[in-house]
């Protein structure tokens, strides 16, 4: 690190960057030599003579180029091989060697400081002459020096490319972070503080924010009957008890939250890890919890990261009305926030996986992760394609050194078997933690709704026409409307159906019910409006797509909704009587309409036995029920056999091989298989991440 800026010593860099001005700039760029290509030959040479002292290292300083050489631009075959770029001669600063020798004693300095010893190589003035003298013609280019190592990389074995993979994002991730504090910091001392990248929080502190959260929602909701906080339970106690991974099984509001909390903190505690990742199927979700966390934090003076494709929007729509110094802040941070470097982030879980691709800063975004309790919440809520990368990406990022916890109200046993492989500590990788599997037995045997089929379509029975042919109510959706529950209120009813294009119709053509619109199409404004009105007064009626499954703390007294794979099915029920009141609330399951086997068609066939299953399983089911039909409908059916499952983790392996485990990817998106989620060319589908 303390080398990879020798290339500013050229003439080439100077003349640019003492321009008096515009002109002259422009005519020192025409002139100019990348920087960071111009003293590769001494970065390599630099690393070999410390391996002569030290010992061999891994690629016989390769690696050390080719992270010198990217950390500005990407690293890919358009510019390697693109000579125009490297066409002007490098001249040299007279007073080289004894900045080369100060850079030398840098470096001697930042290792001793840690309690290491750095034996470096003795050079004379001749020797760095040799090194960076006139050596940019012919063989000794540093052009083709740089195309040759990126050659000899990727003829490299397989298995020897997978260990350059995980060395060369240390590597870089440790430069690219260290050049950023020291160049990005904007006179921000702060940011230049690596401590406080680390979480300062103890597990202790949550008995307190959550004892404070229960009382507040008791007293904002008496309706809901909610009951007073006494301790820990057996879930939320086994996840803070754990050293090591963790899989969670526990139905909607069990307060997983929390105990994905108490995990966190305490694997940080422990020393296994010093930062927290919250990652979410949507970025609803995301928002959510965002909030809900940063609450917690901010008491102990810890800023949380927010990071999705909507984020920047999410983050200066808070801070809208606040002083300018609080916006100034929340700029300041976008950079350290992005690349996972905040003490707390919360995020979608496609900001973990487009990494795999070598997209972007990928190298400095596993190298941030890779310190990480890493939580991957509603791991249900996702299609195989995009399971197959979570898995390759806990498979690699374990290697590291990061620890998962993984949750889920409803885990098939397929499902279940893939997460624990994937998380079982392999005898190769510096990986010897172990896994707890976390299970909610309290809760299995009571009984939150009753459950009956209606084989009359949702639309039909929800709408009716005229004799003038004009759409209106139902008399069967009228005499439901006009209910009252045991508290002697009006029904809340929730409507869930598979498409967008349904959940608008039905939403126009019931106006007249005020009912509020959900989906995840909405631009963002209005999204966020919906969000913020839904959360302040959950509206009587509620019409929504999937997305309302792993989104808001809503508690409804009906669920109408039409059939979806059964644990999905159990997901949207768990918004249904989520308080668990006496008296319990009902769900009616109807028939699949038009799209929805383009949204529901993998596993091929869970459609329709998730219907059949339905019909042959009415009446009161305890949650102990619903995972045996959650078992049912997937028995037999190994995910990873699965095509997209497959498909996708070959499709990211293969990459990652042809790019030795260290080039860049610069359009990763042209290929269409190369996506965080599955592709749907009929447009049906929601995308709901980001």
């Amino acid at each position: 690190m303390a080398l990879h800026d020798v290339g500013k010593l050229t003439t080439n860099f100077r003349r640019m960057m003492m321009a008096a001005d515009g002109k002259a700039y422009l005519d020192a760029l025409k002139c100019n030599y990348r920087h960071e290509i111009a003293a590769l030959w001494f970065i390599e040479e630099t690393a070999k003579a410390l391996a002569r002292a030290s010992g061999p290292i891994p690629g016989d300083g390769r690696l050390e180029v080719l992270a010198v050489a990217g950390h500005h631009k990407y690293l890919a075959d358009d510019y390697l091989f693109d000579e125009s770029r490297f066409q002007n001669r490098i001249g040299w600063k007279p007073n080289t060697f004894s900045a080369v020798k100060a850079a030398y004693a840098l470096a001697k300095e930042m290792f001793r400081a840690q309690g290491w010893t750095l034996r470096l190589p003795s050079f004379r003035p001749d020797d760095v002459d040799r090194m960076l003298g006139n050596y940019d013609q012919g063989s000794n280019h540093p052009f083709l020096r740089m195309m040759e190592v990126s050659h000899a990389l990727k003829v490299a074995p397989a298995s020897e490319k997978a260990h350059y993979r995980d060395l060369f994002i240390l590597l870089k991730g440790l430069l690219m972070t260290a050049d950023w504090m020291a160049s990005g910091a904007q006179g921000r001392d702060d940011l230049l503080d690596a401590s406080l990248s680390v979480v300062r929080v103890g597990p202790d502190a949550v008995e307190e924010h959550l004892r404070g959260r229960v009382e507040r929602r008791r007293s904002e909701r008496p309706d809901l009957e909610i009951p007073e906080f006494e301790g820990y339970t057996r879930v939320q106690c086994a996840c803070a008890a754990a050293e090591g991974h963790v899989l969670a099984v526990a139905p909607t509001g069990s307060g997983k939250t929390e105990a994905a909390l108490l995990w966190s903190l305490g694997q940080v505690e422990l020393g296994h890890t010093s930062k927290v990742l919250f990652l979410l199927p949507t970025m609803v979700t995301a928002n959510s919890i965002h909030e809900r966390l940063g609450g917690f934090f901010k008491g102990h003076g810890h800023r949380v990261g927010l990071v999705h494709s909507t984020a920047d929007m999410v983050k200066s729509s808070r801070a809208f009305g606040e002083d300018e110094a609080d916006r100034a802040d929340v700029r300041a941070e976008d950079l350290s926030e992005s690349h996972f470097f905040s003490p707390v982030t919360v995020g979608t879980v496609d900001q973990l996986l487009v990494p795999l691709f070598h997209a972007g800063r990928w190298a400095m975004k596993t190298f941030a992760a890779a310190d990480s309790a890493v939580v991957i919440d509603e791991i249900h809520a996702y299609e195989p394609h995009t399971v197959g990368l979570i898995v390759l990406m806990m498979k690699q990022l374990r290697a590291l050194g990061a620890r998962f916890m993984v949750m889920s109200a409803t885990m098939p046993a397929n499902l279940r078997k893939t997460i624990l492989e994937a998380l079982e500590p392999d005898s190769t990788a510096n990986d010897p933690a172990s896994i707890t599997v976390v299970e909610d037995r309290e809760l299995l045997d009571s009984v939150r709704n009753i459950w009956c089929v209606n084989e009359v379509p949702l639309t039909q029975w929800l709408l009716t026409q005229d004799g003038k042919g004009k759409t209106e109510a139902s008399h069967a959706f009228l005499d439901l409307w006009n209910q009252v529950n045991e508290r002697g209120e009006p029904l809340n009813i929730l409507v869930v159906v598979n498409t967008v294009k349904r959940c608008q119709d039905l939403a126009h053509r019931l106006k007249v019910f005020e009912p509020v619109c959900y989906h995840s199409k909405f631009i963002f404004r209005d999204r966020c409006k919906i969000e913020e009105g839904i959360n302040a007064q959950p509206p009587r009626l509620l019409i929504a797509t999937q997305v309302v499954e792993v989104s808001l703390e809503l508690d409804y007294d009906v669920l109408l909704t039409e059939c979806a794979p059964i644990d999905a099915l159990v997901q949207r029920a768990g918004r249904v009587n989520r308080a668990r009141r006496l008296v319990p609330g009902r769900i009616m399951v109807h028939p699949p309409e038009d799209g929805s086997q383009h949204v529901y068609g993998q596993p091929p066939g869970i459609l329709e036995i998730s219907w059949e299953l339905c019909h042959q399983n009415q009446g009161s089911l305890s949650e102990s029920d619903l995972i045996r039909l959650v078992e049912e409908a997937y028995s037999g059916r190994e995910l990873s056999k699965i095509e997209e499952f497959r498909r996708i983790q070959i499709a990211t392996t293969d990459l990652q091989l042809r790019l030795a485990g260290v080039l860049d990817a610069p359009n990763p998106e042209e290929n269409e298989v190369l996506s965080s989620r599955f592709v749907d060319l009929e447009g049906v589908r929601e995308r709901p991440g980001g």
